[in-house]
């Protein structure tokens, strides 16, 4: 049952005629271990079956996820596994105290490189917490790391992380000159990251990562971004996309993705439809279902007010907007 997962809650065990959930049986192993000494990985193995808001309740007592990885730290304190989900959950800026000892998110994933240097999740979001600010390194072995370095190591383990290829793609992220896109074609030499060997620019990054998995929007966004316009393509797994091919696929996985709408409806020519999820929308429906996802998208406002001609109206929120209002909304949301 270790494997479980958040859709398998259901599945059970029969032991001595009795059946238990994943979570039973290591609420089972938590409750015979009377010394306290064997259960630490039981406490570390419930804290993962717990999701989000969720809890568990024992003994009268409700413990959160986090309270089980403490738990588990508690007793056994070189669970590398352990230190990493806990400064993955953790709230940003509330230490949380193991021991006697506050610990901040960077801190329990360095102990958790320092426990286990091949801890992939770690350098991942170890990676994660230095790029929230600009210059930000850790100090690991005698070795200074950014963020983007600890992407690399990261994937250096593990090469077949969707997500760390991602985020190894913003971090080459630039703005070219007169392009309207990021980090692909267009003049100048884009940056580059070498991963076992290989260089990858922050297209390159955005393309593997969707080769190890294809629905994740925020990369085909990204993606589309980094192409300069519709005549140049990107290909994953054998075919071509263009831009708005690529904020097409973001928008099919995540209707709710507003930049992704807004670009669609900027891209779209007059006269010009798409069809998604089965139904047709022009370049003013596009920037609709942007401003429905966002309300306060100013740009999608800035694009549908330029779109209207003088007397023409778009309904949104129960009412409709003119093309001043539009431009009106769009620098209130500024």
């Amino acid at each position: 049952l270790m494997d479980a997962t958040a859709s398998k809650k259901s599945v059970t065990v029969q032991v001595a005629g009795k059946k238990y959930t994943q979570q039973q049986c290591f609420l089972k192993a938590i409750e015979l271990d009377t010394r306290m000494r064997d259960s630490c990985h039981a406490w570390y193995l419930l804290g993962r079956t717990l999701f989000g808001t969720e809890t568990i309740t024992m003994q009268g007592k409700t413990y959160t996820d986090i309270q089980c990885y403490t738990r588990s730290l508690e007793m056994e304190p070189l669970n590398s596994g352990a230190w990493y989900s806990i400064g993955y959950m953790m709230e940003e800026g509330r230490p949380v105290v193991i021991n006697g000892t506050s610990y901040t998110t960077r801190q329990c994933h360095l102990k958790a490189i320092q426990i286990n240097a091949v801890c992939f999740e770690a350098w991942f979001h170890l990676g994660n917490e230095l790029c929230k600010e600009d210059g930000q390194t850790a100090f690991i072995s005698g070795k200074s790391y950014t963020g983007q370095q600890c992407f690399i190591k990261s994937l250096e383990i593990n090469p077949e992380q969707s997500d760390t290829f991602f985020c190894l793609g913003k971090t080459l992220e630039i703005t070219l000159p007169m392009s309207g896109g990021f980090g692909g074609g267009g003049g100048g030499r884009a940056p580059t990251a070498v991963v076992n060997g290989t260089s990858f620019t922050e297209r390159q990054c955005y393309i593997k990562a969707l080769e190890i998995d294809q629905n994740k929007t925020d990369t085909w966004f990204s993606l589309g971004y980094s192409l300069v316009d519709d005549r140049e393509t990107a290909m994953v797994k054998g075919a071509r996309y263009t831009k708005k091919e690529c904020y097409i696929k973001a928008v099919t996985i995540n209707p709710q993705h507003c930049d992704a709408w807004c670009m669609i409806g900027k891209m779209m020519s007059p006269g010009e439809t798409v069809t998604i999820g089965g139904r047709s929308f022009d370049n003013k429906a596009s920037l609709i279902m942007a401003l429905m996802s966002a309300p306060q998208h100013g740009d999608a406002w800035m694009s549908l007010g330029y779109l209207l001609s003088n007397g023409e109206t778009a309904r949104l929120f129960g009412r409709q907007y003119t093309k001043d209002q539009c431009l009106t909304m769009a620098q209130q949301c500024w």
